[in-house]
């Protein structure tokens, strides 16, 4: 028989009961870090790569192919914009980063960019201020979904994980000016519970322990 959760209530100064089954509570996720987009927190890179950013509604940060995007030639004709920012994260910990994107509109596709920050070389410099090893790509998709990505697994490919700290980019490409996508979230979890994530993307309930 399946357990029940009894949530009491008080209406009128009655107690009352109601029963909820385990499997319509929201389940809670732990996170290393994430950014939920409930404000403008990423930086643009320079034009012509500087898409049209905005929150269209609380949670959801919009790129846009805008008007001053300009195509790269090779190998076809596209545009692409990028935001980014800086992260510190415990990647032995919480080695699988998650995104999640709508409303990709087109024709468009998304993906993510990390790089490493690693010491600077000057013994007076406290700050990680120099980018290191390889810049390393997720997959890109063309449609909305959600980006499993092993950080560790990225180390062969030169991705230096010792600093646990990273540029992140959020990308938005096509082959023409105005496709856009929304980001819904971006969160570094643990391997196990990556495919949760996955499964239920609406989850809402984050624990952050870095």
């Amino acid at each position: 028989m399946k357990s029940l959760t009894v949530i009491c209530s008080l209406l009128l100064g009655v107690a009352t009961l109601r029963y909820v089954p385990d499997h319509a509570r929201v389940p809670s996720l732990v996170v290393g870090w994430s950014d939920e987009f409930n404000g403008l927190n990423w930086q643009p890179f320079q034009n012509p790569n500087a898409p049209d950013t905005s929150l269209r509604h609380r949670g959801f940060l919009n790129l846009k192919l805008g008007s001053g995007a300009t195509p790269e030639p090779n190998p076809a004709p596209f545009y692409w914009g990028s935001v980014s920012r800086t992260v510190d994260v415990d990647v032995d910990r919480y080695p699988i980063l998650a995104v999640r994107a709508v409303n990709l509109k087109g024709p468009s596709w998304w993906d993510v960019i990390v790089q490493s920050y690693g010491a600077s070389g000057d013994p007076t410099q406290k700050e990680e201020v120099r980018l290191v090893g390889s810049e390393i790509k997720t997959p890109s998709l063309d449609h909305d979904g959600v980006i499993l990505f092993d950080m560790q697994a990225q180390a062969k490919s030169g991705l230096e994980l010792s600093s646990h700290r990273f540029r992140v980019r959020l990308n938005i490409a096509g082959t023409q000016k105005g496709g856009s996508v929304e980001y819904d979230w971006i969160r570094f979890v643990r391997r196990q519970d990556a495919e949760k994530l996955r499964s239920n993307p609406r989850i809402g309930d984050i624990i952050a322990e870095p």
